[in-house]
């Protein structure tokens, strides 16, 4: 997806989704802001780039317009590194404890790829997570519903949008 969005001429793309919160002090509705994404090897960057490692950053002005444009709409957030996988649904607690000894404070799916490609194909990236559920508390594994982010999900869209039209392309 972002391949083709970047061949349609996109020079900024900010994803704005969910992830799972890793640490104390994130709640459910937080918002997290990526300052770099790790991920296991293959996947979908293991396509582009077999057998090597990548900095998978977001562009610093990006991330810098999310900040901001998070305190602008006084959004309760954090800013980390984050562990992009498609493997935290298994084993979940020798995932948390592992990525969070590693400094992870949350867990998505896209953002390495996102980042990765972003310098490949010369556009501007970032991310604005809204945070779904937590692995700190057992209950709270189980994702929020769509109407129980509703709020949150608004105001960081709104954020997200403030800052997108901020970062000069």
């Amino acid at each position: 997806m972002f391949d083709e969005l970047a061949m349609l001429g996109a020079r900024l793309i900010i994803r704005m989704g969910t992830c799972g919160a890793m640490v104390p002090g994130l709640n459910v509705g937080d918002v997290v802001i990526p300052t770099g994404a790790s991920y296991k090897e293959g996947g979908t960057i293991g396509w582009y780039f077999p057998g090597d490692c990548t900095a998978a950053v977001p562009e610093y002005e990006v991330l810098n317009a999310l900040i901001e444009a998070a305190q602008r709409h006084s959004l309760r957030y954090m800013v980390g590194p984050v562990i992009s996988s498609d493997y935290f649904y298994v084993d979940i607690e020798e995932f948390v404890r592992t990525w969070r000894k590693r400094g992870a404070i949350a867990v998505e799916m896209e953002c390495a790829t996102l980042f990765t490609l972003a310098k490949y194909r010369g556009f501007k990236s970032g991310a604005l997570l809204v945070v779904s559920d937590t692995t700190l508390v057992k209950k709270e594994w189980e994702l929020a519903t769509a109407e129980e982010l509703r709020d949150a999900v608004d105001r960081a869209s709104r954020a997200v949008f403030d800052a997108a039209i901020s970062v000069p392309l």
